[in-house]
This record gives C-alpha cells, structure tokens and sequence, in this order.
C-alpha cells in the first residue's frame, strides 16, 4: 500500500454523488477485528507429544493386543480425533460482532451485545453477563509480551461497540464509485497491464513508494496476489476510469479497525495529472466511505517534496496535521512525508445490530 503519490495542480471537482443512499441500512458483514494466537513453538511442542504417543501406542498394541486389525483401528480413529483438535493453534478472535477462541473456553462465540461488562485480571478476562453469569476467558497460552494488547483490543473493541455498534465497512467487491467525469471500480486481474504501467513508469518512480521496478516482477505478483484473493476484502484497490480508459488507481486500507481509522493513498498517470481527476477520485472515494461506513478518520500522506500531491488532498478536504521525518528510504536517502487526515462523521450511519 501507497501514500498518495501523485503529482498533480488542477481545480476541485464538482460534488460527488456516489455511494448508497443515505437512508439505506448498511450491511453489517461479519469481521475480524484482531486475531492473538499462541507461539509456533507450543504448537510444535504438542505436535511432538502427539506423535511420540502415537507411535508408543502403535507399538504397544502391535506387541500385545489379541485383536490387532480392531485395536489399531480404534488407536487410529482415537489419534486422528484428539490430534487434529490438539494440534489446531489456539487463537482469541475479536470480531465486530462477537468475541470467540480457537481451542479455548468459547470457541461458539460470544455476541458483544449479550455481554454487560468485563474484568482483567492477571492472565484471565472475565465476561459479565446482565442476566447474571460470567465466562472466563484465559491469556495463559499467548506469547506474555502480548497479552496486554489481546486485553486492550477486546477492552476497546466493548467500548466501541457500545458507542457506535459494530464496525461497518465498504466491501471491496461493493465499491463501485461514479463522480462527475470518473468511475472507480475493484481492480480485477485484467487491470495488471495498466497497473504494470503505472508503478513502472519513469515520470512517477521518483514519487512512488513502490520498490517494485520491474515489470516482470510487478505482474507476477499482482497476477499471483488477485488469483487467490477473497472481492469480500474490508479494503479496496480501485481503478480509476475516465469513460473506458484506466488512468489511475485509488487505495483503501483500514489501519485499525478496533479504533475505525482507515488510510487512503492514489496515483495517476502522467498524461492525466493537471486536470483535477486526481482530486476529484479522492474526493468521491472519501464520500462514499462518509456513506457507507462507521469508520471515525481516513488518513493520506505524500512525500515533502511533492507539493501537488499535497494541494490535491487539501482541495478533496484533507486536513494537514505533520511531517514525519525520515518516512520512507527511497533510492539511497531519506525523504520526510507530509501526513493528512479527515475525520469522517460515524453518526451517518445507523449503528444497529
């Protein structure tokens, strides 16, 4: 993913009309928030202990059982059931709509609108439930340097669930944007040719954080990337289209989706900067996430050195709030960033469950 990195002076766009109507539901699609899983190291230690079983058990019933066709398929069946729960990592799952574990006390899940309150203590996270009842939770079997962050996500993830509801994003494969003169739509794997071009030409490296030079290398793994990936992303790579041609590219990435920040980057081709389509992608882009999501704050950046970039997201209504020095380590010197945000208004969307 890319800051902004465009190069471009035009005048602002005209209002964008895109997005769900307001008035619509949203769709509340079922997210992963945060995943906390115990080390490899435990896992391959109870693999160890599984098959050093194993292979006792076998032995002992190919020396002494009477029936050994009966007992080793018992012994078999036996391993095969234990081992395959013993051996799945075990995982806390913080949701937007329920909190759940990987081999652990609530593996069915717990809905965050039947839980009252919760309490830490030590290793353990107790859920209180307003009808009485409680179920613990245990942080044992996590790495110690982070259980501390698995408690403070789901501690958060409460807290933002009870003043805002569940997190509700743009589905990649529903980010279909239409401005006055452009339309934004999911990139698919027949865009790899222009996104090919666009990383790999010569006007823009100077402005890209790609480190992707060849065209080779870039299409292999867009290629590979776009082949094996689920369109139901909570982020979005989109095209930007100019009646039937690409001319550049909007990126949408949530950066927490616990506190419901997202970041948003873009770049253009060449022959198109100058000429405000740049601020206009952005501008619909940040309209159209305002409408169909929760999310608090959207944030982009662009290189010091790139004042155009700069002047298009302050015309599609980005606030400047700070230089980062030493951002990015592009060719074989640091350059600083210009940091930009803007904080979307939650209420726009009905926080139901």
């Amino acid at each position: 993913m890319r800051w902004a990195a465009m190069k471009e002076d035009a005048p602002s766009p005209a209002t964008n009309d895109s997005g769900p109507d307001a008035s619509e539901p949203p769709q509340l699609v079922s997210v992963v928030l945060a995943t906390f899983s115990e080390d490899a190291s435990r896992q391959l230690f109870r693999a160890v202990v599984v098959i050093l079983v194993s292979i006792t058990g076998t032995i002992l019933l190919w020396r002494y059982s009477e029936s050994l066709k009966l007992g080793l398929f018992l012994w078999i069946w036996l391993m095969v059931s234990v081992g395959g729960r013993l051996l799945r990592k075990r995982s806390i799952v913080v949701g937007n709509h329920d909190l759940r574990t990987i081999r652990g006390e609530i593996d069915q899940g717990i809905r965050w609108a039947g839980v009252g309150s919760l309490k830490v203590d030590g290793t353990e996270i107790e859920l209180l439930f307003p009808e009485g009842g409680s179920r613990l939770i245990s942080l044992r079997f996590l790495n110690p340097a982070i259980r501390d962050e698995a408690a403070t996500a789901i501690i958060r993830t409460m807290e933002m669930f009870r003043h805002a509801g569940p997190v509700v994003i743009p589905l990649e494969n529903e980010m279909r944007i239409s401005s006055q003169r452009l339309e934004l739509r999911p990139f698919e794997v027949k865009d790899v040719p222009f996104y090919v071009r666009l990383v790999t030409c010569p006007e823009r490296m100077a402005s890209q954080l790609s480190v992707m030079t060849s065209a080779e290398l870039v299409a292999g793994s867009m290629t590979s990337l776009f082949k094996k990936r689920s369109q139901r992303n909570a982020y979005g790579m989109l095209v930007v289209w100019k009646h039937d041609t690409p001319i550049g590219i909007v990126y949408f990435r949530p950066t927490d989706l616990i506190l419901r920040q997202a970041m948003l980057g873009f770049d253009l081709l060449p022959e198109y900067q100058n000429q405000g389509y740049g601020t206009e992608a952005v501008r619909a882009a940040i309209d159209y996430i305002e409408r169909s999501s929760n999310l608090v704050k959207i944030t982009a950046g662009t290189f010091s050195d790139n004042p155009a970039s700069r002047r298009v997201l302050e015309k599609a209504g980005m606030t400047y709030i700070g230089t980062d020095r030493k951002f990015w380590f592009k060719g074989d010197h640091w350059k600083d960033g210009d940091r930009f945000e803007y904080l979307l208004n939650p209420e726009a969307v009905p926080a139901s469950e």
